[in-house]
């Protein structure tokens, strides 16, 4: 199924949550994946609460999820990298296929499993760094970065 299927990153980004006795919000208008960079709190992603202290996680948002953070540390907030991408499926006969944009959730959304922490943090750090690039040749090795990432999570 997933050779039927595109994933063309958007948009990364560093995101971060300031420190406060206050909560945030935060809707996704398409599918992310966040990437702890540093920072303690609380994340609430639909009934799931997430612990932030330190320690690297990974979680996965679909389109229309809402997230919530919370802290009660006035001297730390929380960073991620946010990489926010559509998914897109073949459709059509075998010979006349083209790509759709999928609507609807892709993965339950919450904390997800991934390969090492750092090697997915490692990625998503270079992702955000070849972002600034503007050759062809550091496009595409932007899309197989991302790609490299999509893999190691299913590990």
């Amino acid at each position: 199924m997933l050779d039927q299927q595109m994933f063309p990153l958007e948009q990364i980004d560093i995101v971060k949550f300031r420190p406060s006795d206050l909560s945030e919000k935060r809707t996704f208008d398409c599918h992310a994946i966040l990437v702890t960079i540093g920072g303690k709190g609380e994340l609430r992603i639909g009934d799931k609460r997430y612990v932030l202290d330190q320690s690297g996680k990974v979680f996965f948002c679909n389109p229309g999820t809402e997230l919530l953070y919370t802290s009660n540390d006035s001297q730390q907030g929380c960073s991620f990298y946010q990489l926010s991408f559509r998914v897109y499926e073949k459709t059509g006969r075998e010979g006349d296929r083209v790509f759709v944009r999928k609507h609807g959730d892709l993965l339950a959304a919450g904390e997800i499993g991934s390969a090492p922490y750092h090697r997915i943090r490692e990625l998503a750090n270079s992702l955000h760094l070849g972002k600034q690039e503007s050759t062809p040749a550091d496009a595409f090795r932007i899309k197989m970065l991302f790609q490299e990432m999509l893999i190691d999570r299913r590990a």
